[in-house]
């Protein structure tokens, strides 16, 4: 599977994988600049990139109740919470983990954590 084309995530900040050599991926990034990066230092978000705005999306945290403790992958986590597994849908879920609050990340999946009373 070509991850060229792809979203990612590297230090935060979206970004669009360019090319790929054997061990090096080439990101750019919306303000032009570009970096080569191994494939551990950026998580992978979605097959297409688009420019993702980094607003907050307001979701029903609730319906990941019954999933309280296990792992499972952005794609996965997207669809519950936004119905849809778009570019900007899987980016709004990977910020939403970064704040750790309900979920976190345990290298590329998401653990629930959730504390709903």
């Amino acid at each position: 599977m070509s991850l060229v084309g792809s979203l990612v995530a590297y230090k935060g900040r979206p970004a669009k994988i360019i090319s790929s050599t054997t061990h090096k991926f080439d990101l750019a990034f919306t303000d032009g600049s570009s970096r080569k990066v191994r494939e551990k230092d950026f998580r992978y978000i979605h097959p297409d990139y688009i420019d993702v705005k980094d607003d907050s999306t307001e979701v029903d945290i609730s319906v990941l109740e019954d999933f309280q403790g296990e792992s499972l992958p952005l794609k996965e986590v997207t669809e519950w919470l936004l119905n849809e597994y778009s570019a900007q849908n899987a980016w709004s879920t990977h910020l939403i983990a970064e704040e750790g609050l309900y979920f976190y990340w345990n290298r590329d999946v998401l653990v629930i954590r959730l504390k709903i009373n």
